[in-house]
């Protein structure tokens, strides 16, 4: 084959490589285009080298994990022989988290314990709001995120799927009322007023529910301010321009240091609500299902180490959590605990139920099904690898 022949199917190569690696992949197209050409030009070329010696096999990674192109990370029985290839480039993604609470751990753990590497992926943390996290995904700067029902209000405002939750990390209320000592029942605050962060807000849709179950409707029976943070509820509580607030650890613990009445815990009552979940671009979920799947393999190793090692969790969330008091870590997490389970599905009901207090006009008639995805967790289940990881406990 002459040299504009090889040319030729060079560049026909490259074409072909971006066409096929498309959405997250596309930053490292451009190195598999190059070596897609190189193999075709040196296939034409007169004497061409023989094929070089089989590249060593990938590090052994951790019980459990799998390594990409490992037998347990395709979900192969234990004991069965990996093939050995070299492995390919680390997946590079962005992910971003909108809370430094306890329940953010499993990420927090897949990144300093390895499990990201061990699944072949180079994953950057990013702290930001949870409006700033839902503009970094619609912007594909961030690729995954941990945050709440965002995903869903953003298919709501978009009229399309431009995000899917792939995990349910904290599918219930996670939240606590504090009271005024004054306040020693629900039933107490006919008459009064509560505070939550914002109108349309989780805290604000916790308040509505617990007072419903209590007989009582906000707007009529109870009156409502909304100070916009965590920090302004407990103050605006403590100024008795409220008199009673809602907060998760460790914000129950400082209303009780100032001596104020825990009324309710909602974590035991296990109202549905997405309150936590890992939610990717749907184009992302589509193109690349096995980024997700490895994605999520290192996320339910965070969780086991979460449920598994007290002492690894509790170090992992004082450094993320930038909290310096062992009883608020302690505290935050024996809280998100009991909310974690193993397999991480998203359940339906905590979808209805943000779609049921959300306030767009289309979110009555929305099918939840269209807003998540439990297939990839499904398959990572069906493979093994849950009884892998936590055998023995």
């Amino acid at each position: 084959m002459g040299q504009r022949a090889r040319d030729l199917a060079g560049q026909r190569a490259h074409r072909q490589a971006v066409e096929r690696t498309g959405g997250l992949a596309g930053h490292w197209a451009g190195r598999l285009a190059v070596l897609l050409a190189l193999a075709a030009a040196l296939a034409c070329a007169p004497g061409a080298a023989s094929p070089p010696a089989p590249a060593p096999a990938a590090p052994t990674s951790a019980p459990g994990s799998g390594t990409p192109g490992s037998a347990a990370a395709a979900g192969a029985p234990p004991g069965t022989a990996a093939t050995a290839t070299a492995p390919p480039a680390p997946a590079k993604i962005t992910v971003a988290y909108a809370s430094k609470g306890a329940n953010q751990l499993p990420l927090w753990l897949s990144a300093e314990r390895g499990y990201f590497q061990q699944q072949g992926i180079d994953a950057e943390l990013v702290f930001l709001s949870s409006t700033l996290s839902t503009q970094g995904l619609i912007a594909n700067s961030v690729q995954f995120m941990l945050a709440g029902n965002e995903g869903v209000e953003l298919n709501l405002q978009a009229g399309s799927s431009l995000a899917t939750i792939v995990a349910g990390v904290t599918p219930k209320l996670a939240f606590k009322a504090f009271a005024q000592p004054a306040i020693r029942s629900v039933e107490d605050l006919r008459g009064k007023t509560i505070a939550a962060t914002r109108q349309g807000s989780v805290s604000d849709f916790a308040w509505r529910k617990l007072l419903d179950l209590n007989g009582l409707q906000l707007g009529s029976d109870v009156a409502a301010v909304y100070p916009g943070t965590s920090e302004a509820v407990l103050t605006a509580v403590l100024a008795d321009h409220a008199q009673a607030g809602m907060g998760s650890t460790p914000t129950d613990l400082v209303a009780q240091k100032q001596g104020l009445r825990i009324l309710a815990d909602l974590a035991q009552m296990d109202i549905p609500f997405l309150m936590g979940a890992v939610t990717t671009r749907t184009d992302v979920a589509q193109t690349t299902p096995d980024l997700v799947e490895r994605y999520l393999r290192a996320h339910l190793q965070g969780v086991h180490t979460m449920l598994t090692d007290p002492a690894t969790s509790l170090a992992v969330l004082a450094k993320y959590s930038e909290q310096d008091d062992p009883e608020f870590v302690r505290a935050g997490y024996e809280f998100f605990l009991p909310t974690m389970t193993r397999d991480q599905l998203v359940p339906e009901a905590a979808i209805v139920a943000v779609l049921q207090q959300s306030p767009h006009p289309n979110a009555r008639d929305a099918n939840p099904s269209d807003f998540y995805d439990n297939s990839y967790l499904e398959r990572i289940e069906a493979g093994g690898y849950l009884d892998r990881l936590y055998a023995g406990h």
